[in-house]
């Protein structure tokens, strides 16, 4: 049993140049982390396990960090670059979205705000969705938002950050900041890749 999370792009034309660019320059987990195996794979909608969505390209996975960070960081990146915006809860305007298991609902589907044009529009409830413009949400914000964040006072926050990341060292051999200067590498290179294919 896995999960699936996916960017639904705004046209099959789109969506072919994606997955054609992303099989000649996605790196596969274990080529950026090292290791043997990887626990996610990439693929268009009718293959993946939980997103039927026509226009669906992401990957089905069974991973934790750091390539789950990874991937959700990718198909956030996918998603600026060809994702469809769609209408979200209460923002004033349409965003691209990642799909998690279908996002049949709002629950799992997650908007892609760029911090830089949607720091100053949202309210601090939508501050787990804030990522730069490549995609990337430092990976010690992703508890941001949950409802076990939502449940700590700010002395229970403090200690749950430094009590994850520890573990998060111990587990993968990388700090939050380590992993973070991984994601934005990759994701700068995949950038330069895609403005480059024109």
């Amino acid at each position: 049993m896995g999960y699936t999370i996916a960017a639904h792009a705004k046209n099959a034309k789109l969506q072919k140049a994606m997955l054609a660019f992303m099989e000649e320059h996605y790196r596969k987990p274990h080529e950026v982390f090292g290791g043997e195996h990887d626990y996610s794979r990439l693929d268009i909608g009718k293959d993946l396990s939980y997103d039927n969505h026509p226009r669906a390209i992401g990957f089905d996975f069974n991973a934790c960090e750091p390539e789950r960070d990874y991937i959700i960081d990718v198909t956030r990146w996918m998603a600026l670059k060809v994702g469809k915006p769609v209408k979200v809860n209460m923002l004033p305007r349409k965003v691209p979205c990642t799909y998690y298991d279908g996002g049949e609902n709002d629950e799992d589907r997650w908007p892609v705000l760029v911090r830089d044009e949607w720091k100053k529009e949202v309210s601090e409830k939508w501050d787990w969705c804030l990522a730069n413009k490549l995609g990337h949400k430092p990976v010690a914000r992703k508890f941001k938002g949950t409802p076990l964040w939502d449940s700590l006072d700010a002395e229970g926050r403090k200690k749950h950050m430094k009590e994850h990341s520890r573990y998060m060292k111990e587990f993968s051999g990388y700090s939050f900041e380590e992993l973070d200067r991984i994601l934005v590498k990759e994701l700068k290179r995949l950038e330069k890749a895609w403005a480059a294919r024109t």
